[in-house]
This record gives C-alpha cells, sequence and structure tokens, in this order.
C-alpha cells in the first residue's frame, strides 16, 4: 500500500484534518475534514480550563478529567476513521503531524486556574494532547512542531523556497472547491512534513525471533509511557489526568503516578518511605529520587531499566496507597 499522513491545526474544541499522499514528489490532498474534540459544542466544554476556574478544584479536576476522556475518545474515533477511508482508496496511514503553541510545559492545574493567560495555553494544549494521545493509540508516528518554526522547517526539509511553498500549497486546494482555508493548509504542510520525515527503524530480527512467544515478546518490548497506561487504565476506578502539566493517574482523584518532566522517560510513582528505601537500596539504576521529593512518600522510576511484571506490581502498589489514603480522607 501506498503511505500516507494526517495534519492537523487544533483549536478549542476542534481541530482541521488533512491527508495527504505524495507520489514522485507530488503532493495529493485524500482527505480533509473538521473534526470536534467535544461532544457539546458550546462554550463551557470547548473552553474547559475557563470553565473550570470558577468550579471548587475538586468539581475542576473531575470536570477536566471526563472532558479529557471524552476528546481522547473523539480524536482516536476519527483518526480511525480517517485510516478506513484511506486504506479503502488504497494508502496506509501510519504518520501525523500536528501544530504546536509555545511547545512549554504547563505548571500544576491550582496554578493555571490563578493565572489568565495560563488558562488560554491551557485550553489550547488540553486539545493538542487529546490528539497526540489518539495517535499513539492508533498507532501514528507522530510529528509535532511550533507553527511559527513551520515554514522554516518545511522550506529546509521539502527544499522548497517560502514563495515556492506557498504557491505548492494554495495549488493543492483548488481541485477541493472553497473553502480552502488557513487551518487546513498548515495541517496539509504538517501533514508533508511528518510523511518527509525519516522513517523510525527498528533493527532485523534473528531467525530464532521469527516467531517468539508470548512472554518473550512481553519480556522483549521496551516499557514506555504506553505500557505505563495500559497497566494502569486497567485498575479499578483509575482515570487518566495531568499534574503539573504532564499525563499523570488518578484513583478516585488521588495521584499516584505521573510522568516527569525534565528526566527522559521517568515516571514518578506513589510509595512509602520503607519501600522506597528498599527499592533504592536493591536497584539504584531503576529508581532514584531528586532534593524536590526527599520528604514526600514518592519514588522516580526508570522505564527503559525496568521489567514489565516488576512495573505491573509496582504500580498496583501504589495504586493501593493511594486508594487507600482516599477512603481514609473521606471518612475524616
Amino acid at each position: 500500500m501506498k503511505h500516507a499522513a494526517v495534519g492537523f491545526r487544533a483549536h478549542s474544541g476542534w481541530t482541521a484534518l488533512v491527508a495527504l499522499a505524495v507520489t514522485k514528489g507530488s503532493p495529493k490532498i485524500l482527505e480533509r475534514g473538521r473534526v470536534h474534540l467535544v461532544e457539546i459544542f458550546t462554550y463551557k466544554f470547548r473552553q474547559p480550563y475557563h470553565t473550570a476556574k470558577d468550579m471548587p478544584q475538586r468539581e475542576a479536576l473531575e470536570f477536566i478529567s471526563k472532558l479529557q476522556a471524552q476528546a481522547h475518545e473523539l480524536a482516536c474515533r476519527a483518526i480511525e476513521q480517517t485510516q478506513a477511508q484511506l486504506h479503502a482508496q488504497g494508502y496506509d496511514l501510519k504518520r501525523c503531524g500536528l501544530l504546536l503553541a509555545s511547545g512549554k510545559p504547563l505548571p500544576e492545574f491550582t496554578r493555571i486556574l490563578a493565572s489568565h493567560s495560563l488558562i488560554h495555553t491551557a485550553d489550547g494544549e488540553f486539545f493538542r494532547e487529546a490528539i497526540l494521545h489518539a495517535a499513539s493509540r492508533c498507532g501514528l508516528e507522530a510529528t509535532s512542531i511550533k507553527e511559527r518554526e513551520l515554514l522554516d522547517s518545511a522550506s529546509r526539509e521539502l527544499r522548497l523556497t517560502p514563495a515556492q511553498m506557498t504557491r505548492r500549497i494554495a495549488d493543492l486546494g483548488r481541485p477541493l472547491g472553497p473553502p480552502w482555508s488557513q487551518d487546513e493548509k498548515l495541517a496539509t504542510l504538517a501533514a508533508w512534513l511528518a510523511l518527509a520525515a525519516p522513517t523510525r527503524r527498528t533493527p532485523p530480527k534473528s531467525p530464532a525471533a521469527k516467531n517468539p512467544t508470548r512472554q518473550q515478546q512481553a519480556a522483549n518490548s521496551p516499557i514506555t509511557f504506553d505500557t505505563v497506561r495500559e497497566i494502569a487504565l486497567a485498575l479499578d476506578n483509575v482515570e487518566e489526568s495531568k499534574s503539573y502539566g504532564t499525563p499523570a493517574f488518578k484513583v478516585r482523584g488521588a495521584l499516584f503516578i505521573r510522568l516527569h518532566p525534565d528526566f527522559d522517560s521517568t515516571i514518578v510513582v506513589r510509595t512509602d518511605f520503607d519501600q522506597r528505601d528498599e527499592l533504592l537500596a536493591a536497584d539504584p539504576q531503576t529508581y532514584f529520587i531528586t532534593d524536590h521529593y526527599r520528604n514526600y512518600e514518592w519514588v522516580l522510576v526508570r522505564l527503559s531499566h525496568i521489567q514489565a511484571d516488576v512495573l505491573r506490581d509496582l504500580l498496583r502498589m501504589a495504586w493501593r496507597l493511594a486508594a487507600a489514603s482516599k477512603r481514609r480522607s473521606s471518612r475524616d
């Protein structure tokens, strides 16, 4: 099958979507559309952080979490539908391009709600994160680029001057008819860049590894944050959320896992001091802490060093600790 990519330019509550293929250096638009990322297309849901700032904190967290799950599902559904449509045309959709704003991580939830400018930023990032989450779930290799750097990057990667590129993108829209919006033009360029990006290759397998057992597959698979997500969401009453602007998981609102923003492939996991001391002593290459966490019952875990079964046990323990703390606070 021929290769294709999809580009996104997201707004509050919706995104422009353009699917594209390139044949002998010539791009071709395969599909385009406007995808809603909220079920009820009103200000309340399109501007989630603006809405949440007027709520009590717990209610605000629940509102954001519920809307986040909805946005994830709607974005995933849109990508799956596009994959099916392109497959029927003989194209394999395996890549996506997403335009970013600043690309800077957001602070913790309470600080966002205390700042009008951060609320605006968080509303935009909310829906971009939903697209990246859905892309990962649907098996797409994602290329993210800051919008202000798009033209320079495209000019460099596609070997076209900005003027040539602008003409090419404008010409692509003529067969489609109006409107050929700026959102669609930029989403097209994002898809084209994603398609031009180098393939992330995996080393060839040896003959003995052609038919691995399920246990061998699990043991050999790299541990990523997607692995963490799969384990966490299989536990009762767990929802995906945000903590300090990074992906996190909570049980009935109690945090027990978050992605650390400053270390590659590292998560922060709830524990107790005794267990943490044992982990640090037994395997300091996998488990560590920073000064910030020294007086808190959390441990940092390098995903590149841990095995799946060990990670599963660790996350279940963290889940039990968080659930127990939530029950105690409810009784109090």
